[in-house]
């Protein structure tokens, strides 16, 4: 999503957003202190300053972020929280948060919470909540540290709880809301049935593998260092000698990993749409008429084949926003060129001329 410019607005639309600010190691005058701490009242969490910078912010933009994130929090942290109306839901960019967490736990990320963790302020006009992200900082990700457990156990939230620099305790919050519990199990498992399912992430590995495999050979002839510890990375020793068995540790790490996953997430119950903040996903189990993409994965253009005649051709991304359309009018099939997209899942929407629709799941890769 393209987040709005502040500007130096002192006043109006403009200056509710959109502003970047996260938590992380203090720094003398760019940021403030949080009035709510997850630990106790000698964890300060900290918020910075990100984009705008604190020497291109006015005293009134400031203001307003501080003001706002506080009184978010205050309505996170009272007794209402989770009221659907009042709570912080009328605050926060849902799925974002939810996807977040997901991220971090799959990857049992520990700065994931404590450390560059990124917020942005949308403007009123584009709704004006807070979103969780973009994700950064992923060095300590995806394996056993030092000091923490050794076989791809634990919740990433509980543990960065008691680290420096302290984290919000805004995930361990919305987890004591069973509506939030519940979207995120659900979502957890709809992503494993797709982009998370073991077999997909083995695959998106080795793909991977085989765009580097020249450049890594330069690499590693140039730092030998395959089975050099570095206390810097917190590693865990008896690291590999080949690069084919770092792919066969990371590999396995992973597996260790969603499978504990598996086992400690909540259970999927199903429920009513106007519950689902995944909506366009929800769909593909809606819709009422089938169409065949091919091909599917893609790099460049799908074409659809339908049963009836297409009226227009939509593509969404999985936080449900529109892409693009096509006007077909009539046809019973169309195409959709997608060079230009990053590589992922999206979501076709194929509208009929009777009203009725199709919705298909759609790889590029």
């Amino acid at each position: 999503m393209n987040i709005a410019k502040t500007g130096q607005s002192r006043s109006g639309d403009s200056l509710t957003g959109g502003y970047i600010f996260k938590v992380d190691y203090p720094e003398l005058n760019n940021g403030w202190v949080s009035n709510y701490s997850p630990i106790g009242p000698d964890w300060e969490v900290n918020f910075l300053y990100h984009d705008p910078k604190a020497y291109e912010m006015n005293a009134s933009q400031k203001n307003y972020l501080q003001d706002w994130v506080d009184h978010f929090e205050s309505v996170l942290y009272s007794s209402d929280f989770d009221d659907s109306a009042s709570g912080y839901r009328a605050y926060v960019d849902i799925p974002s948060f939810i996807d977040y967490f997901i991220l971090q736990e799959v990857t049992r990320n520990p700065d994931g919470y404590k450390k560059s963790k990124f917020y942005y302020k949308q403007r009123d006009s584009d709704g004006g909540k807070l979103v969780s992200g973009p994700a950064w900082d992923y060095d300590w990700s995806y394996k056993n540290l030092n000091g923490l457990q050794s076989d791809g156990s634990g919740w990433s939230y509980v543990a960065g709880s008691w680290m420096y620099p302290t984290p919000t305790g805004w995930i361990m919050r919305m987890k004591q809301d069973t509506l939030f519990e519940r979207q995120a199990a659900n979502r957890y498992w709809s992503l494993r049935r797709s982009f998370l399912h073991t077999d997909s992430v083995f695959a998106f590995i080795d793909q991977q593998y085989s765009l580097i495999a020249h450049a890594k050979d330069k690499h590693f002839s140039r730092w030998p260092i395959l089975d050099v510890y570095d206390p810097r990375n917190m590693d865990e020793t008896d690291l590999p000698s080949t690069y084919e068995g770092h792919m066969e540790r990371f590999k396995n790490w992973i597996a260790i990993r969603l499978n504990w996953l598996d086992d400690n997430m909540p259970e999927e119950i199903p429920l009513s749409p106007a519950y689902d903040p995944f909506r366009v996903n929800s769909l593909v189990e809606r819709a009422q008429v089938s169409v065949k993409l091919y091909p599917n994965p893609t790099v460049d253009k799908v074409f659809v084949d339908a049963p009836k005649p297409i009226y227009t051709v939509e593509l969404y991304n999985t936080c449900g926003q529109q892409l693009q359309l096509v006007q077909v009018n009539g046809s019973y099939s169309a195409q959709l060129h997608v060079q230009d997209r990053q590589p992922g899942l999206y979501l076709l929407k194929v509208q009929f001329t009777d009203q009725s629709f199709a919705i298909e799941r759609l790889v590029v890769q």
